[in-house]
This record gives structure tokens, C-alpha cells and sequence, in this order.
């Protein structure tokens, strides 16, 4: 199978930082629209990461080791065409190499994964068995009788059918009108304002593996570089908490169907999960923090 992949070298993160460090976000500072600052805020980031951190499609096994990497790969072909070949010279050479790379990649990967869950988290332990054992769960297949089983684009209807359903599930309610609510809206002078030094301890607590939304920054970038970014987020998020609007791009996410009961027959058998921006959990995170502080004072 063929998976996107976005490679992070340490002379790109230098260049990345190169530049980061240097602007001083002036655009993003000096609008007072919050739409138009994370607009601004997305598109620079966005091309810079796209430019440094180009992506790239990558051919994968469903039976590789997840320890397996494209380079150790690539050493086991050059072994291989130099067995064809006849050229025992070189294959003994690349034979050691392979050998000692796979060597490598496996006490790495016992080390960043296998001894820490064991040691410190023996929940999550169990939970990436069957993942770090080969043991992958079966594809999301959904028996709907209103899809035809004999169309050439099933895979196309049926996610169809899934945004469908999900999207109507609260089409009949009505939006929410502030003015009917006189007693629940805040105060003008308790307006929620943020700090950069807070935006920058929540990003840096962004796990590196976690997974982001539609935007494709990588979570490692953002804290890596949270001292850069926290100054321009914490002005969009003043902005969007002082306006009482929220930028378009913080409403977009990638929904994950997860079965309730297997195997899930009609699509009211799914749960969505999903998949947000990392700048807009933080942005969040901030307003249930002083919700929970107003509930409990």
C-alpha cells in the first residue's frame, strides 16, 4: 500500500528555524480581524513547512516490521541485484550493512517504544501489542443495502453515505441565538485573554506523535518551534475570544468512522472521531479551562 509520508531531516528543520526565527509576523500582528490573521497565520506557515518538509509517497508492506525504514529497504534491493549478479564481493558487503541497520532500527525501536510503554504505561503497553506484533485489525467494510454491491465507485457511495449521516445528525437544530440567552453572556471587561508565555507552555506539551487535522503541520514542528508561534496564536486567539468568532479553518477536521459493534452493518453503526487542527485544541483548551473554573468556583 502507499502512504504519505513527510520526512524531517535535521538540515531542514535548520532551514525551517532559519526562517522562523527571523520573521517577525507583522501582517499577522496588525490585523484585528481574526479570520484574516489565522488565514495569514495558516498560509505562511503552511508554504514554509510544504517547502522545507516536502511530502512524499512511500510503497509499504502490510507485513513490514514497524521498525522497518525506506532506507532499509532500498539496502536490501542493492543485496538482492548484487546476488543476481553473481557479485559476491559486493553482496558480502551489503549483506553486513543490512545486517547491521536492521541491528540498529530494532534496539532504536525497542528503546523510543517497546521499554518505555512496558516500564511506565503497561495500558498503553497492551493496547500497541497486536500493532507492534503484526496483529492489524480487519479493513472497515459496511453491508448498507442502499448502496449497489455491483458499482464500480461502492467505496465512493458508501463514504458518502457516512458524511450524509453524520453531517444530519443535528440538522434540526436550530443555531444558537446569543440574544435569547441575556443571562449566560459575559461580561464585556471579562472577555478571555490569553498570554504568550500560556500559549507557549500549551504548545509545548503537544505530543510529537500525536496525529493533526486537515492542516498537515506536523505536531514535532509546533513544539519544537512553540516559542516562535506562540506570539502570532496568541493574537488570533485574543482576537477570536474578543469577537466571539472562530476562524473558519478551526471547524474543518478529518472524520474517522469507528465501528460500534463488528462488523458494522448500516452506517448508524459508526461513532466519529475527529481529527482537529493542533492550533485549534489549544484554542479549546483555554475556554474549557475557564469554563471548569467558573463551574467549580
Amino acid at each position: 500500500m502507499t502512504r504519505v509520508v513527510r520526512p524531517m531531516r535535521a538540515s531542514d528543520i535548520q532551514r525551517f528555524g532559519d526562517w522562523i526565527s527571523h520573521d517577525d509576523w507583522a501582517e499577522v500582528l496588525t490585523d484585528d480581524n481574526a479570520q484574516f490573521a489565522c488565514d495569514t497565520f495558516y498560509e505562511r506557515v503552511t508554504s514554509h513547512t510544504n517547502r522545507c518538509f516536502p511530502s512524499k509517497k512511500v510503497k509499504i508492506h502490510v507485513r513490514d516490521k514497524p521498525w522497518v525504514t525506506p532506507y532499509l529497504k532500498s539496502l536490501i534491493k542493492k543485496r538482492q541485484d548484487a546476488f543476481a549478479q553473481g557479485n559476491n564481493a559486493q553482496w558480502r558487503i551489503l549483506r553486513n550493512q543490512v545486517q547491521k541497520e536492521k541491528q540498529k532500527l530494532k534496539a532504536n525501536f525497542y528503546l523510543g517504544r517497546v521499554k518505555q510503554l512496558k516500564d511506565e504505561n503497561p495500558a498503553s503497553w497492551y493496547r500497541h501489542l497486536k500493532i507492534l506484533t503484526g496483529n492489524r485489525s480487519p479493513p472497515l467494510e459496511i453491508v448498507d443495502g442502499s448502496c449497489d454491491a455491483a458499482s464500480e465507485d461502492l467505496d465512493a457511495q458508501i463514504a458518502e453515505d457516512i458524511k450524509t449521516f453524520f453531517a444530519d445528525v443535528n440538522a434540526d437544530i436550530p443555531p444558537l441565538d446569543q440574544h435569547d440567552l441575556p443571562a449566560y453572556l459575559p461580561s464585556p471587561d471579562a472577555t478571555k485573554q490569553v498570554t504568550v508565555w500560556q500559549v507557549y507552555n500549551e504548545l509545548k506539551q503537544i505530543k510529537p506523535g500525536k496525529s493533526g487535522g486537515s492542516d498537515g503541520i506536523p505536531a514535532r514542528l509546533i513544539r519544537e518551534f512553540a516559542i516562535f508561534l506562540a506570539t502570532p496564536l496568541c493574537h488570533i486567539l485574543n482576537m477570536s475570544y474578543a469577537t466571539c468568532s472562530v476562524p473558519s479553518c478551526w471547524k474543518k477536521a478529518i472524520l474517522v468512522p469507528i465501528p460500534k459493534e463488528p462488523p458494522p452493518v448500516t452506517v448508524d453503526k459508526l461513532r466519529p472521531i475527529s481529527l482537529t487542527d493542533h492550533f485549534a485544541k489549544i484554542a479549546e483548551l483555554f475556554i474549557a479551562k475557564q469554563v471548569i473554573h467558573d463551574i467549580s468556583a
